[in-house]
């Protein structure tokens, strides 16, 4: 087994290549849209907004509304979130079609990643946000 590298600061802050794809397809009952956001300072920014981001169309074959390739330059430990949305499927009677018309919801999920070193995405969970904890009782004093 080889010894891991030393590596230097200035390769651990070196920018790397990342290459994403927001596209829109065909699906039962609508359309299904992927869409990537980079964490920019306090913000989720479009991934094709950020700046110095490339963006190109990419051919759409069948069933494909759209589609375009992102790349960006960006350190390790960018923070990335990728929005699936998708038609919601409600199970209904004929009856409760009529009465309610047909169901508009989507349902979507959101996943979190972030760019390790070897400039792969890897899924990432945050850790507890002080401002999500609820306030702590203060101490009472003997």
């Amino acid at each position: 087994m080889k010894a891991p590298k030393e590596t230097t600061g200035e390769e651990a802050c070196r920018p790397l290549r990342v290459l994403l794809e927001d596209a829109e397809y065909i699906v039962p009952h609508g359309a299904k849209e992927t869409v990537w956001f980079v964490r920019v300072r306090d913000a989720w920014v479009a991934a094709r907004a950020v700046e110095g981001a490339t963006v190109s169309a990419i051919d759409a074959g069948p069933g494909v509304v759209w589609r375009q390739s992102i790349e960006l330059s960006l350190l390790p430990g960018a923070r990335f979130m990728r929005v699936d949305s998708a038609p919601q499927v409600e199970r209904r009677t004929p009856l409760e079609y009529l009465a309610r018309g047909p169901a508009s919801g989507r349902s979507v999920r959101r996943s979190l990643f972030r760019l390790n070193r070897s400039g792969s995405l890897e899924k990432w969970e945050p850790g507890p946000n002080r401002t999500n904890r609820a306030p702590r009782k203060p101490r009472e004093e003997p």
